[in-house]
């Protein structure tokens, strides 16, 4: 009887360990793909951010990537832990396995040689035999029963896993975009500039190299000797600074960018 018992669990055993088998590579991938947003070289450039777009893009496409795999995770652990058994009365009557219920009275327990037409006549004919233990059909009754139980566990572990898988392909593509962005936005390109925390004033010292854009921008000379006012306000790539020239009067601000390396005026606007 054990071993008669045992053939007709089997498939259903073994598909529900196929079913977390992948489960547990689909937690594996998830929490990979966690480690990824949250950690490495990914980080380095959040430090370097100021508050503004990027900053904040790189916080929201973060923190919706995490919730997103923790709702996966959550989803996997569901799969993981549905090992609770079910008596034959809960399973008739509890809401919650009115899908199971649905899938077993039509394909499976009309077919069994019990002759029972749905699970509540299977139900009753087991309740009464119960109250017969001496009764030959009685062992009969109670292995279709747990064979009835068997595929209960395996249809709940699948429905949870369909659920997992729907949201698995449907969940990684926003994850990635999001990591793209969180990338993207965490790690600047050294191309390109940024403002400075605090705007420096600098003593301009003008070469007679720089005289002529000077001239063409309108400050006259009485601006511009024996030195230029400049407040620099953003750093830019290839030592390039910034800036205003300081007003005064007769001398209006002019946006100016200057060379750090070369000491020459690149552009006065």
């Amino acid at each position: 009887m054990a071993e008669d018992e045992n053939s007709e669990n089997r498939p259903y055993n073994d598909a529900i360990s196929n079913l977390r088998d992948t489960t547990k590579w689909i937690v594996s991938s998830s929490a990979a793909l966690a480690a990824l947003i949250v950690g490495g070289n990914s980080l380095s450039g959040i430090g370097a951010l100021g508050f503004g777009g990027r900053l904040w893009l790189a916080i929201g496409s973060s923190l919706l990537s995490i919730l997103l795999i923790g709702a996966l995770l959550w989803q996997a652990v569901e799969v993981l832990s549905s090992t609770r058994g079910v008596a034959l009365s809960e399973l008739v009557t509890n809401p919650r396995y009115k899908r199971h219920r649905g899938y077993l009275d039509k394909n499976f327990v009309p077919y069994l040689p019990s002759a029972t037409p749905d699970l509540s006549s299977l139900q009753s004919e087991y309740d009464r035999l119960r109250r017969q233990p001496a009764d030959p059909a009685f062992p009969v009754c109670q292995r279709y029963v747990f064979h009835v139980l068997t595929v209960t566990k395996w249809l709940d572990t699948t429905f949870r896993f369909k659920r997992l898988l729907r949201s698995f392909v449907g969940i990684l593509p926003i994850v990635l975009v999001c990591t793209y962005l969180f990338i993207w936005a965490a790690n600047p390109s050294k191309d390109i500039g940024k403002d400075l925390d605090t705007p420096v004033t600098i003593e301009w010292h003008v070469s007679d190299t720089d005289l002529g854009k000077l001239d063409a921008a309108g400050l006259p000379q009485k601006c511009i000797r024996p030195s230029l006012s400049v407040i620099l306000t953003r750093e830019e790539p290839a030592n390039l600074a910034d800036g205003v020239t300081v007003p005064s009067p007769g001398c209006p601000s002019h946006r100016i960018v200057v060379n750090a390396r070369s000491n020459a005026i690149v552009k006065v606007q």
